[in-house]
Order: C-alpha cells, then sequence, then structure tokens
C-alpha cells in the first residue's frame, strides 16, 4: 500500500481517535457493519454451554469504490479479507486505567 489521500469512513460502533504527532482525527461512526453468526453447540463446561461460532455474512456490506476506505471490526475484516479496502485500528492508545481511547494508526489483514 502507497500513500494515499482517501476517504475514510469508520463503520464500528464508536468513534475512533486517532493520535498523529500533537493533532487528534475523529472519525464518527458512520454506521454499524454486524457479522451474522450461526452457533453450533460443541459441548459444555461446568454446565455451561460452550459453542463453535461460524460468521457467514455481513449485514449492508458496502460496495467497493475507489478512493474510499472503511474502518471495521476485526470480525468483519475476516469475513471480507479479500476486500483491501478495510481498515483495522493499530497501535492503540490507552489511558492511566488500561481503557482504550484511541489508535496511532490503521491496518490490513
Amino acid at each position: 500500500m502507497r500513500k494515499t489521500e482517501a476517504n475514510v469512513i469508520n463503520l464500528t460502533p464508536h468513534d475512533i481517535i486517532l493520535f498523529k504527532g500533537n493533532k487528534q482525527i475523529i472519525y464518527k461512526s458512520a454506521g454499524v457493519l454486524r457479522a451474522e453468526c450461526e452457533y453450533e453447540l460443541i459441548g459444555t463446561v461446568n454446565g455451561i454451554n460452550v459453542y463453535k461460532n461460524k460468521y457467514i455474512s455481513i449485514d449492508k456490506m458496502p460496495k467497493y469504490k475507489k478512493g474510499t476506505y472503511y474502518i471495521v471490526s476485526r470480525i468483519v475484516a475476516e469475513i471480507m479479507k479479500n476486500r483491501k479496502d478495510l481498515l483495522l485500528v493499530n497501535e492503540t492508545v490507552r489511558n492511566e486505567k488500561g481503557q482504550i481511547i484511541g489508535c496511532k494508526s490503521f491496518s490490513r489483514l
């Protein structure tokens, strides 16, 4: 991937704060992509059901649009692994309580 100016759309349920030097870039949530999941019961542990989850499709996945990238969850990226326009948060930044408050970069699968 080379240097590119592009439109970046956040399709996660929360705003993404990108820390770039002393600037913060906020990508507001523009909607949420949901993964449809099938559950297969594979056993129990201490009487609690244990399932194998199979993610089978994405609800309302946007069509590829040149010059546009989408910030998505890891699950969505895994299901749509052939798409080169999907971004994940990378180099997470945490506050003093250990909570993620943003990231420093993006990654791709």
